[in-house]
């Protein structure tokens, strides 16, 4: 953080504005052409004083939001996070039925409360069905854990950085001061509004674009898989595990260089599972 402090002044760091404005506009940016792609954000602030303003940005702009503590796993184990918030849903949907008019007054107070409990942590992302495409985080140090996760996952973090923020947790980095409300609030609508106005663009766009752009998006993430050597022909071969009758029959092989294209290593590595499967025979059957 050094390089976007001015100074110091009876002990106490000043954040240059300069470098707050430039940052914000990057993140701005960056955010609007989130929205105008289709993709999601999560706004997250747990503190006591950014909670309010948390919920009121991601509300108007149609954003998902967490005001209570980060849950563990929400991202680096989503299949248990979607569980939950279809735990969720299903839970609201049979009583506002009337499924549950059978039960005992302890049975129904006890589904009251697993239902309180899952909306305390899981309201403001009850419609995420997948991964969000960017992180905004109120106060680095306090939810370092949300930002690690980020990291891991390959979310890209927005956030208010103040002077004891990590910054190699955060993508783009906005430096202010994260425990004043005014300061909270102006970055947050900043980045709220302009989340709106790419989703309002997104909203516009015909059904054959919002296809051709999702078309456009695998195959970057495509690209993305094969820059990082998951794909390529000259990368190791990962080991093929298939168990057959008698037991596990574990077969592997490196790579000696590019010998060819991705469709012929999967021919090949099609070929070694031919081998090592018995086949079914109809008594089996």
């Amino acid at each position: 953080m050094g390089q976007f402090i001015f100074g110091a002044r009876d002990g106490v760091h000043v954040i240059d504005l300069a470098h707050t404005v430039k940052k914000l506009e990057e993140a701005c940016e960056f955010v609007k052409q989130v929205g105008a792609n289709g993709g999601t954000i999560i706004f997250l602030g747990s503190k006591k004083q950014a909670r309010s303003i948390v919920v009121d940005a991601a509300t108007k702009s149609g954003a998902m939001y967490i005001a209570e503590r980060w849950i563990g796993g929400l991202l680096t184990n989503f299949e248990q996070t979607t569980k939950n918030i279809r735990k969720l849903k299903d839970l609201r949907t049979k009583k506002e039925s009337g499924e549950f008019s059978d039960r005992t007054k302890k049975e129904l107070l006890l589904i009251d409360r697993d239902i309180a409990k899952l909306t305390r942590f899981y309201g403001g992302v009850e419609n995420m069905d997948k991964l969000p495409d960017a992180l905004f985080v109120i106060d680095v140090k306090r939810e370092e854990n949300a930002c690690r996760e980020a990291v891991k996952r390959g979310v890209p973090s927005i956030a208010i950085c103040d002077t004891n923020a990590d910054l190699s947790l955060i993508t783009y980095p906005v430096p202010g001061n994260d425990d004043a409300i005014k300061a909270i609030e102006i970055v947050t609508n900043a980045i709220a509004d302009a989340y709106r106005v790419g989703k309002e663009a997104f909203d516009k766009k015909s059904a054959q674009q919002k296809i051709a752009l999702a078309g456009e998006q695998a195959k970057e993430k495509a690209k993305e898989e094969l820059a990082k050597g998951k794909v390529t022909g000259g990368e190791e071969v990962s080991k093929v595990s298939l168990r057959s009758g008698s037991g596990q029959a574990n077969e592997s092989r490196a790579a000696e260089g590019p010998k060819g294209t991705n469709e012929q290593k999967v021919t090949e590595i099609v070929e070694e599972v031919k081998k090592v499967t018995p086949p079914v025979s109809k008594t089996n059957i």
